[in-house]
């Protein structure tokens, strides 16, 4: 408790609604490959989803603090949680991820912990390569090479496409690839399934983790997949 209380930042703060955040553009997502190929970008779908994942928290929720709030307004005055800027993470020695735990963590050059987020990592089909990696890329805006057969649960049907970067992207808005082909660590369009669902080997975090750890490691950051 000692040491959580050293840091005295608020629980929630204010942000004020700007033009840009109700312009968006906003799109539907569609369900199948193909049609995403067909966009310009994956953007979010709605205010309230870009919103959620600017503050790191659900639609749900941000519209529970501000009930009588005008999201069609700029200028409008929100209660929001308080999120430190991802650029305030100090450079990684170390990406250590938890199968068991569902969760990456930073590490210090000391070996000490200082970051940690809610992370989901391997199936039964493809399992989470256990073992000593390194950051090879980091990719912000990814676009991503949609294989049907090297994914499960995919349309009898489905062909090879490229698709658009965004949000709701299959990557989310950055990749980390490692030295192992088709892995890598990365964000995610559904940020509530986080550590909740499996991946396809990956390791998937919300798009504002995933945003997090990238502006604290490099390529040759060391990465230790564990069970």
């Amino acid at each position: 408790w000692t040491e959580l209380n050293k840091d005295a930042a608020p629980v929630l703060a204010t942000y004020t609604l700007t033009q840009k955040d109700i312009d968006g553009p906003y799109l539907p997502t569609p369900e199948r490959a193909e049609d995403k190929a067909k966009m310009e970008r994956i953007v979010y779908q709605n205010l309230h989803e870009a919103l959620g994942e600017k503050f790191n928290v659900k639609p749900e929720f941000l519209k529970a603090l501000n009930p009588q709030a005008d999201f069609a307004t700029a200028g409008t005055s929100l209660v929001v949680p308080y999120t430190r800027p991802a650029q305030s993470l100090a450079k990684a020695s170390r990406i250590v991820v938890d199968k068991s735990d569902g969760a990456l963590q930073l590490l210090d050059a000391q070996g000490k912990v200082y970051a940690q987020f809610p992370a989901s990592s391997g199936s039964s089909q493809f399992p989470l390569p256990i073992g000593e990696w390194k950051i090879t890329s980091v990719v912000q805006d990814p676009d991503y090479r949609y294989n049907p057969e090297i994914l499960v649960n995919q349309p009898k049907d489905a062909k090879p496409a490229t698709l658009p970067p965004g949000p709701n992207g299959p990557v989310g808005i950055v990749w980390m690839g490692i030295n192992k082909q088709h892995y890598g660590i990365h964000g995610t369009p559904e940020p509530g399934q986080i550590s909740r669902t499996q991946s396809s080997g990956c390791v998937r975090l919300t798009n504002f983790a995933a945003q997090a750890v990238a502006t604290a490691v490099e390529v040759g950051t060391p990465v230790t997949f564990r069970e």
